[in-house]
């Protein structure tokens, strides 16, 4: 099924999509807003109908059905839940590209100058200064026992047990720029590099994939498992 602006969608240009547990699919886009296909219809949200901003970065959803997603360079951080959209003015997020929520239900947000975590009442900061390889975070995925990992402009970057491990200090091939993240079932953690190709991270050893090996890029921007 093909779906344009056309069918009502708000831009013909997707910046994240995400299938939600009511069957609803979100699509942002970059000076259009939002837009909700559901049940062969589409729903348009923007600055007319409830959004600070148009200009609309990565999606989640959380266990409790709220969607996030951040709006906008310095912009706020949004919650849609049961169709009110909550307004987070908060300094810190700068055009979020990353968000993701833990096996414990902290909302993970990564930003162009650091790292944060909403906890359902307040904000808390990381930065390279916490153990961060680099203040610039492009993506986050929950692992296994309670991990987060942290892809950054710098390298990858796991958080456990309240604490964070620089991996890319350690191993050269983690000590690139890292755009997409995805842990599997069989834990294994997909790293989408910057012109590095796709690495495969587990139980400390690295596997490397590449235009030499078949990969049509060396850009990867997205991950995911198929069934």
């Amino acid at each position: 099924t093909t779906i344009t602006k056309q069918d009502g969608l708000a831009s013909n240009v997707a910046l994240a999509v995400h299938a939600s547990r009511d069957g609803s699919t979100w699509i942002s886009s970059w000076g259009s807003g939002l837009s909700r296909y559901v049940d062969g219809k589409v729903e348009v949200l923007n600055t007319t109908n409830g959004l600070p901003s148009n200009f609309v970065m990565a999606l989640t959803e959380t266990r409790d059905g709220s969607l996030w997603t951040g709006a906008d360079y310095n912009g706020p951080l949004l919650r849609i839940k049961d169709g009110k959209t909550t307004v987070f003015e908060h300094k810190g997020h700068h055009e979020p590209p990353a968000l993701s929520e833990d096996e414990r239900g902290l909302l993970w947000i990564g930003n162009r100058g650091n790292l944060e975590t909403w906890d359902g009442s307040k904000f808390r900061r990381y930065t390279s200064r916490n153990g961060l390889t680099d203040d610039e975070v492009n993506a986050i995925c929950g692992g296994a026992d309670g991990a987060v990992w942290i892809g950054t402009v710098g390298g990858l970057t796991r958080w456990q047990a309240g604490k964070f491990q620089n991996l890319a200090a350690s191993n050269a091939l983690l000590r690139v720029m890292i755009l997409s993240l995805y842990h599997d079932a069989d834990d294994s953690l997909w790293i989408g590099t910057k012109g590095k190709g796709l690495l495969r991270w587990r139980a400390g050893a690295v596997q490397e994939f590449n235009h030499q090996s078949g990969m049509f890029s060396d850009s990867i921007y997205a991950i995911l498992e198929d069934h």
